[in-house]
């Protein structure tokens, strides 16, 4: 029997890709992170560019090259692979967290195991990809994207900032940015 495919949308510099992906019982957090191939296959796939603008591009299979992703945002609000949450569970501490990826604004909940030094955890903890939970994303045109999870390409990232929920660091960060334009 196979597996459902999971509905994505995939940012690049340029472009962004609203398609599907067969992730073979996989989360797309594994696929992304998965070093045994730097392409990930898609299907029915639209192209629009960065700008919204829809183009007459449709396709029904295409691969795309991981790391020219900035973030993946899976807007479902089921898991994609609940089979494997089960039994991947490891204990993290809830922090907010900001992040600056092409232009875009990622505000939301991060999973940390250790504490929320931004450093370590890019050094230690984060594969090519991490996820941001709750995530609200921006842009500069104010167009807003809420989802269940956002998968950021640390590559592409230009700020992060991840805060005790308490200090209510998103706010903090989000009202700098925005003074900031």
């Amino acid at each position: 029997m196979s597996q459902p495919r999971t509905k994505v949308l995939l940012f690049t510099a340029q472009h962004v890709i609203s398609c599907d992906l067969d992730t073979q019982g996989q989360r797309v957090l594994e696929s992304l992170n998965d070093p045994g191939s730097a392409f990930i296959p898609v299907y029915d796939a639209a192209i629009l560019s960065s700008k919204g603008c829809a183009s007459n591009t449709s396709l029904s299979t295409a691969i795309v090259s991981k790391h020219n992703l900035a973030f993946v945002l899976l807007p479902g609000d089921s898991h994609e692979a609940p089979e494997k949450r089960r039994y991947a569970y490891v204990a993290k501490q809830v922090f907010a967290s900001c992040q600056i990826v092409l232009g875009h604004e990622i505000e939301g909940t991060m999973h940390v195991k250790g504490n929320p030094d931004a450093m370590n955890f890019i050094a230690r903890e984060s594969g090519d990809f991490f996820p941001v939970t709750d995530a609200t994303v921006s842009t500069g045109e104010g167009t807003i994207h809420s989802v269940q999870v956002a998968l950021v390409n640390k590559s592409f990232m230009s700020l992060l900032s991840i805060q005790d929920k308490k200090a209510d660091a998103v706010s903090v960060a989000a009202e700098l940015l925005r003074s900031l334009e």
